[in-house]
């Protein structure tokens, strides 16, 4: 009986160690404080420059995360997940307003005001916008009124934090982007592969680094796969047209009539252009088909 007791104890004391060692393995990764230059950019206010970032909050899908008028929302809230909330930045119910270029640093780099990082902001999948796309982003978005909307913060519950202490893709977006890279001033915006991967970001993000479909990670029991969306005629989009590709990411219905799922955001990508979606379009007839 003593030897079982012992044993139970010991291991009892193995998970405690190894918890704590966990956790202040994520405090350390989530309270270090990275020092990045600013990236001053010229961030125009005439009415086309407001018009056309306004068009590109939504087509580049800030509007999914921070909502309409960037008054924020709370994406998830579990005993595993905790709650993860996109905060309140228009100025509104006590809320801060970020300037220019703290909303810069934190696209480009995935930090907050205080040089710490934004857990599970996806800024690798931002960070390549060029500076003229993003100051035209952040113009509409100055022009936002104060929305009075209060938010409670965000905490992390044990799945994320065991996300943050392993390192694992998505929980610290600032360790996964390569500082180094000076994004564009400007992208050509022209029907061409090279312009279709600048726009293909969010698409590797829930379909796959081979666009082959996946298992999406945090999102609720039940959620389907994102599906394979390369060009294998069985099955993936290889017997789409660019008219049925056109329709499903404008209209929300697959060739057979399917209506998306909820977790494909396809009213963002209604925004996009013909040139594009055009782009797009080419730029995933370049993957190889992925059978499955």
């Amino acid at each position: 009986m003593k030897t079982l007791q012992t044993i139970i104890l010991g291991s009892a004391a193995v998970l405690l160690i190894a918890a704590a060692a966990l956790y202040g393995t994520a405090y350390w990764r989530m309270h270090r404080v990275y020092d990045f230059p600013a990236d001053n950019i010229e961030i125009p206010a005439d009415a086309i420059s407001v018009a056309e970032g306004k068009r590109l909050y939504s087509a580049r899908q800030c509007i999914d995360c921070h909502m309409s008028g960037f008054e924020g929302k709370i994406t998830g809230e579990s005993f595993l997940i905790g709650r993860l909330v996109v905060p309140n930045l228009t100025g509104g119910a006590g809320s801060r307003r970020p300037t220019a270029a703290e909303i810069v640093r934190a696209v480009r780099h995935g930090v907050g005001e205080d040089g710490r990082p934004l857990a599970f902001m996806p800024s690798n999948e931002y960070a390549h916008l060029s500076d003229d796309e993003l100051a035209k982003i952040i113009s509409y978005i100055n022009t936002l009124p104060a929305v009075d909307k209060e938010l409670p913060g965000t905490e992390l519950g044990p799945g994320p934090i065991l996300l943050v202490a392993l390192g694992l893709p998505g929980a610290l977006p600032v360790e996964r982007i390569n500082h180094a890279i000076n994004p564009s001033k400007v992208v050509k915006a022209e029907p061409t592969e090279e312009f279709g991967r600048y726009l293909s970001r969010g698409c590797h993000h829930c379909h796959g680094v081979d666009l082959g479909g996946q298992k999406m990670m945090g999102e609720a029991p039940g959620t389907p796969r994102a599906p394979n969306i390369t060009f294998d005629r069985k099955y993936g989009i290889g017997k789409w047209s660019k008219e049925e590709f056109f329709r499903a990411m404008r209209q929300g219905v697959r060739p057979d009539g399917r209506v998306l799922d909820r977790t494909m955001p396809w009213p963002s990508f209604s925004q996009m252009t013909d040139v594009e979606l055009d782009a797009l379009w080419l730029y995933l007839q370049s993957f190889p088909p992925v059978e499955q």
